[in-house]
This record gives C-alpha cells, sequence and structure tokens, in this order.
C-alpha cells in the first residue's frame, strides 16, 4: 500500500484542476462551496490565490471531487510568481485592514487610495491572463505529442517563441506591480 505524505500548512490551490471538475460536472463554484458548506466567495479566493487554501478545506475538496484522501493532486506545489505576488498584495492589504482596525497610526502604513488598488488589480488581473495563456500553450504543446515528428517540431518552436514572450511579458507585469507597490511605501 502505497502511503501519502499528509498536508499540515495551507497550499496553493491547483486551478486548472478543480476547474476541470466544474467544467465536467457543469456545477458552480458557488453550487460546489454550498455542497462543502463553505461561504460564498471563499472558492474563489483559493482559484485566485488571495488565499492558501487550508489542509482541512484541502482534503474536504478532495473528498468532494473523488480523490478520496489524497489531496496532493489539488496542490499547486510549484506557485509561480504572480501566484506568490498576489498572497504579498493580499497579505499587505490585511495587515493595512488590521491596523486600521486597531487604530494604530503609530506605524506607516501606505494609504491606498482607489485609484491605486485598481492599478495594482488592473496589474494582477494582466498577470492571471498571462500565466493562463502560458498555460493554455502548454496545453497545446502536450496534445502535439500525438501527431508526427516533422509537425511537432515546427509547433514545438512556434509555441517556444510564445511562450517566451509571454513569459518576458509576465516578468515585466510583475516589475511594474513590484514598483507600483515600492512607490505606494515611499
Amino acid at each position: 500500500m502505497k502511503k501519502t505524505k499528509s498536508i499540515a500548512k495551507p497550499q496553493y490551490l491547483k486551478k486548472t484542476v478543480v476547474m476541470a471538475y466544474l467544467k465536467g460536472t457543469g456545477k458552480s463554484q458557488t453550487q460546489l462551496e454550498d455542497e462543502l458548506g463553505w461561504g460564498h466567495g471563499s472558492l474563489s479566493k483559493y482559484l485566485t490565490y488571495k488565499n492558501l487554501i487550508p489542509p482541512e478545506r484541502l482534503y474536504q475538496l478532495a473528498k468532494a471531487i473523488g480523490f478520496g484522501s489524497t489531496a496532493s493532486y489539488l496542490v499547486q506545489y510549484n506557485p509561480t510568481t504572480a501566484m506568490e505576488e498576489v498572497q504579498r498584495v493580499t497579505a499587505l492589504h490585511r495587515k493595512k485592514s488590521k491596523l486600521d482596525e486597531e487604530h494604530s497610526s503609530e506605524q506607516a502604513v501606505p494609504n491606498l487610495n482607489g485609484s491605486e488598488m485598481e492599478q495594482i488589480k488592473t496589474l494582477l488581473i494582466n498577470i492571471t491572463g498571462a500565466i493562463q495563456q502560458n498555460s493554455n500553450l502548454m496545453h497545446k504543446i502536450v496534445s502535439l505529442c500525438s501527431t508526427n515528428k516533422d509537425e511537432i517540431i515546427g509547433s514545438v518552436q512556434s509555441l517556444q517563441e510564445r511562450a517566451e514572450r509571454q513569459h518576458a511579458y509576465i516578468q515585466s507585469q510583475v516589475k511594474d506591480t513590484k514598483k507600483v507597490i515600492k512607490e505606494m511605501w515611499s
């Protein structure tokens, strides 16, 4: 019997697996949340990496999807820079909210106005879209494995060039996001 490693800390959720399950079953995120007894919007926060999914919810989701107690299929073990950036920005926002609630004006907290938040949101949406495009390119590469050798070589070269351009775009978006956040802190 294969021994599985238990997951003890919050993880990045593998969005592609959950979305494939939803598409295959015709369920909406809200329906799955209701089925699991979660609050509305919680699954969306895990899928957009605003929140890491806690182990107990990860195992609950794995069971609902049909993986039994094997939750590792739902874990994104190699988060991208963009995923980590969403986590950092969300953590900063939470920290600011917590400090505001405590009425602690002694510490320097960036005052993010609506336009600055919209700018960050737009950058993160661009990054997320670029990541999805990269994911689509990877799926195309995998599907090409069933075609003939010459077609594979030509298509892979073309897809590799597109993926490299997309990667450069993602890096520039992350750099812009860091710059905006840095400017807000100064």
